[in-house]
């Protein structure tokens, strides 16, 4: 599926398989398109509100070409009909270089592109991605809700420039049984080379009940799509892994060095995240308890502490009736941004998001509380400096007097070179120290995979 973006008109090319055909859907960008139901994505960016108009005339497509199951049947006991796919990619044109008018949508203060919209039209794009998987060969979908459950990564390899256009893509990579990995990538115009990648995890729910639903097998065939289909299953069964293994999970001492801005005795050593989370917080202590004379270059984590609050309105909900989960992170991307922008002292550069989990779903209406804190800096981890940021959003309900977290969010940004000295932050309760531990774990092992698949990639090309 190609959709295009710029002028006055989206030109929009979508292959079936089985009947070959030719689609398009006109939308300006100066003008919303809408949807003929609930006017979902009338007040997102162009690039939603074209993705929501085409699922929809899909969703309708499928709706009419379905054969009707007996009523005693589910598409969770019906295996025959979850016919395997083969994967198909999806992309969305950004034509910049033409449309002054979508330019400035996109436009940050920096003239740069607004990174906080391309990861809200990338949460979009691989809901379409999700629908057009488990809905193909007329499936009915009625009865079954695609939720993003976690975005693992999204990494920013070069910046953008909004002179050139971009090329948003996306595939289903892997598929389990409930779940699907979607590969995401953005692309200049003038390169082949990404200059973002992302992972996006669907699970398939029962609207009714909220269980698991089976999904279509992934049939990949060729070499390139195989190798994306086993990468994507080493990431699921690590992930397992990960969660299973995680209070064993161990590290060297001498990571947290950086962490700490101090050396430590018997760096050598390796220590699980609990052994490193009472370092973290045995070494803040005199730091915390006699800050006149120890508290050098060092805060509390509670000093990098921002916030704000929002009613979840209309106007921000998606297909299923419920707050758009690309809201949501661009409206954490942005506090996590400003909270960097204000510790680092310098215009900071958006390095990547680590980690979106969404726990519990958010409603219109909802007064939602978000929360950021640095957790640590480091000297080592990227090409930069860097500032890792965790943002708690909260949904609050007066009435009943409680509160609860909805969705967490860990992004990393990078200062410029020459940019004044990063403070060290300092975890004022084992809580923090753990949370810090457990995030720092996270990154090392992942700097640690990069670079043992870039060896590889560098051996195998040999």
């Amino acid at each position: 599926m190609l959709a295009r973006l710029g002028g006055s008109r989206a030109a929009v090319q979508r292959t079936v398989t089985a009947q070959p055909r030719w689609r398009y859907a006109a939308l300006s960008s100066s003008k919303d398109g809408r949807r003929g139901d609930d006017g979902a994505g009338q007040h997102k960016t162009p690039i939603v509100n074209l993705l929501w108009e085409l699922r929809d005339a899909v969703r309708r497509e499928r709706e009419v070409g379905a054969v009707r199951k007996s009523e005693s049947k589910t598409l969770a006991e019906d295996d025959d009909s979850l016919e395997p796919q083969t994967p198909i990619s999806t992309e969305v044109l950004y034509e910049f270089s033409k449309d002054a008018s979508l330019k400035d949508k996109y436009l940050n203060p920096w003239h740069r592109i607004r990174v906080g919209n391309v990861i809200e039209d990338l949460d979009a794009l691989a809901g379409n991605v999700a629908f057009q998987h488990c809905s193909a060969n007329h499936q009915d979908m009625s009865s079954t809700m695609l939720v993003t459950a976690s975005v693992d990564r999204i990494t920013m390899l070069h910046r953008a420039s909004l002179e050139d256009d971009v090329k948003l893509s996306g595939c289903v990579s892997w598929v389990g049984t409930s779940s699907m990995e979607i590969k995401m990538q953005a692309l200049s115009s003038w390169s082949q080379e990404p200059f973002l990648e992302a992972l996006f995890t669907f699970v398939a729910r029962d609207r009714v009940t909220g269980r698991a639903r089976r999904i279509n097998p992934l049939k990949p065939e060729t070499p390139a799509e195989k190798a994306a289909f086993e990468a994507g299953r080493k990431r699921a069964d690590h992930r397992k892994q990960m969660r299973k293994q995680h209070k064993d999970a161990k590290f060297y001492r001498s990571y947290l060095e950086d962490v700490l801005a101090s050396e430590l005795k018997d760096s050598d050593e390796a220590i699980t995240i609990e052994q490193a989370a009472n370092a973290l917080y045995n070494n803040a202590k005199p730091r915390l308890f006699m800050p006149a004379i120890a508290l050098k270059n060092a805060v509390r984590l509670s000093e990098t502490r921002l916030s704000n609050t929002f009613i979840m309105q209309p106007q921000e909900r998606n297909t299923a009736g419920r707050i758009f989960g690309g809201f949501l992170v661009r409206r954490a991307y942005e506090l996590a941004f400003a909270t960097a922008y204000v510790f680092g002292g310098a215009v900071p550069r958006f390095s990547e998001v680590d980690e979106v989990v969404f726990r519990t779903p958010v409603d219109v209406g909802d007064l939602v509380h978000f929360e950021s804190c640095v957790l640590f800096t480091s000297k080592t981890l990227h090409a930069n400096p860097s500032i890792h940021v965790e943002i708690l959003a909260s949904v609050v309900n007066p009435e009943a007097t409680n509160t609860h977290v909805s969705n967490s969010f860990n992004f990393t940004f990078e200062v410029p070179p020459g940019s004044q000295p990063l403070s060290t932050v300092l975890p004022e309760t084992r809580d923090e120290a753990l949370n810090i531990a457990t995030r720092f774990y996270g990154d090392v092992a992942q700097k640690i995979e990069d670079e043992t698949l870039l060896s590889e990639a560098t051996r195998d090309g040999a």
